[in-house]
This record gives structure tokens, sequence and C-alpha cells, in this order.
């Protein structure tokens, strides 16, 4: 059966979420079934099509809407760590809603805000934000140490 939401797609989108959470660009990398996904610490981001899967209205209610948005896994420890959870993360609706675990659905990009509590509850690193001066001095030091070993070579 075709693929109804190639990788290709899956990872350009996964690639402009990633990018507004301010995460590191390693975090995206293919999970257990080869899909790509944002890896957290805590558990992913994936990216779905409403063509593959059926847009959520609230948990029971379903629109066949055509669009493309982010799923969200997010474990717990506890459930009342997961009430929290979802208390943070109230700007995307909540999918499947476990004991201690869920799914959550969001169809645009996140905010700052938003991008911060997704970051911490999924246990998504963020990227190390420098300035061009302390940039330049990492790659002229790179530099350096390449020539280095090219000498001791």
């Amino acid at each position: 059966m075709a693929d109804t939401y190639p990788h290709a797609q899956q990872r350009a989108q996964l690639e402009s979420f990633l990018k507004s959470i301010g995460a590191r660009p390693s975090t995206l990398r293919k999970d257990a079934c080869g899909d790509p996904a944002i890896m957290g610490t805590k558990w992913h981001v994936m990216a779905a099509s409403f063509v593959s899967w059926v847009k959520p209205v609230r948990p029971g209610k379903q629109s066949s809407t055509a669009s493309a948005g982010s799923m969200l896994y997010v474990v717990t420890e506890s459930a009342m760590a997961w009430t929290y959870a979802k208390r943070a993360l109230r700007f995307a609706v909540v999918t499947q809603d476990g004991d201690e675990e869920g799914i959550l659905w969001l169809d645009r990009l996140p905010t700052v805000e938003e991008a911060k509590a997704i970051r911490r509850y999924l246990g998504i690193p963020k990227k190390a934000e420098m300035s061009e001066e302390t940039r330049a001095k990492r790659v002229a030091a790179l530099a350096l140490a390449r020539e280095t070993l090219k000498a001791a070579a």
C-alpha cells in the first residue's frame, strides 16, 4: 500500500516545527518504525496528515478537514504529573487521554511560550543561542584544531 504521507513531507513539516520550538537539530531522528520524529527524553513529536489521520475537534468528535499537524506524545511519571502536563499544554487538543500519558494534537506552529512548555514536558533540548562573535570564535578554534590534527598526522 502506498504511503499517504511520505517521509519527505513529514520531515519537512517536523523541521519547521523544530525551528519554531527552538530545539536542537539532532533531535530530529527516525523512530522505531523508521518514521521521522522529534525525539525528547520524555517522548516525542510526530508529523501527521489529516488524510492519514482524522483531525480531532475534541475527544470523541472528528472532522475530515484536509491539512497537517503535529502529534505530541507525552508520558509522565504519575497521574498528577499528566494532569499538570495537560494544563501546561492546553493550547493543544487532547486526543488520547490515559492515566499517565496521552497524545495531543497541534494544527499550527507553537508560540514562544508554548514552545517552552513543549520542550519541558517532552524533554526536548533547546538549541544553543550564541552571538555572531562567539560563533566566529568557535569556528576559528575548530579550524585551528583541524589544522593541528592534519599536521600531526
